[in-house]
């Protein structure tokens, strides 16, 4: 048994030290937090002005060469059509904190966050200050009667008017996850144990990587998160 788990580290030991920028296009589409970026170049041998720059794309089909007029050289070019290089390479994402996110839709696409509905409700009549109706803007100071020579005087009282009104507080926040599910997904697995490993490796800490509890991030919490994974 332990050998098989020493076994098992080995080969994740091997697999850490790939990055998204490690990846082929099709390696790319196996990981979730890796994207195939498209970068495809069209190219024309006619383009290369010198012979250095034009014997750089032999592979692609160039080559210079001199157009010959009986005995004489009326000059040299770069020949050997067009061809497509492709630059596409895989690159990490990068998502945003949950607290950027401003919608319900937005934050809820995101595994890692939870949109935590914060609605306030009121009514204008609460206020019995106009400093305080004017401050909401959902409500208006006004006058019960103004004068009908001097238009400009309450000759009433004044009361905040509006009626009811609701406002949304509502935010997005970080998911509360367990220990043992470093890369925060809600499931304890492989990709768990890779990340504790690039933890170890890099010598930092992670409050959900510490399973043990014991300050330190080392192989006793790899073998407890293994544990784990074969025994649920």
């Amino acid at each position: 048994m332990q050998n098989n788990i020493l076994i098992f580290l080995s080969i994740m030991i091997n697999v850490i030290f790939c990055q998204c920028e490690d990846y082929n296009q099709s390696q790319c589409g196996d990981f979730d937090e890796c994207e195939w970026i498209e970068d495809v170049s069209n190219w024309n041998c006619s383009n290369f002005g010198n012979s250095d720059t034009c014997e750089n794309y032999s592979d692609y089909g160039c080559s210079w060469e001199f157009s010959w007029g009986g005995w004489q050289n009326y000059g040299s070019s770069c020949v050997g059509g067009s061809f497509q290089i492709d630059n596409g390479y895989c690159e990490e994402i990068f998502m945003p904190e949950c607290s950027e996110y401003s919608t319900e839709s937005n934050c809820n696409h995101d595994d890692q966050c939870d949109w935590i509905e914060d609605i306030e409700f009121g009514n204008c009549s609460d206020y019995s200050t106009g400093t305080e109706c004017e401050t909401d803007g959902n409500c208006n100071w006004e006058c019960t009667q103004w004068g009908s020579w001097y238009t400009w005087i309450c000759y009433g009282t004044y009361y905040c008017a509006g009626g009811n009104y609701q406002i949304d507080n509502s935010f997005c926040e970080e998911m509360e996850f367990q220990s043992g599910d470093i890369n925060l997904d809600g499931i304890i697995n492989i990709q768990d144990i890779i990340q504790i490993i690039d933890i170890i490796l890099n010598n930092e800490y992670n409050d959900l990587a510490d399973l043990n509890d014991d300050g330190n991030v080392n192989i006793l919490d790899v073998l407890q998160i293994v544990d784990y994974i074969i025994n649920s």
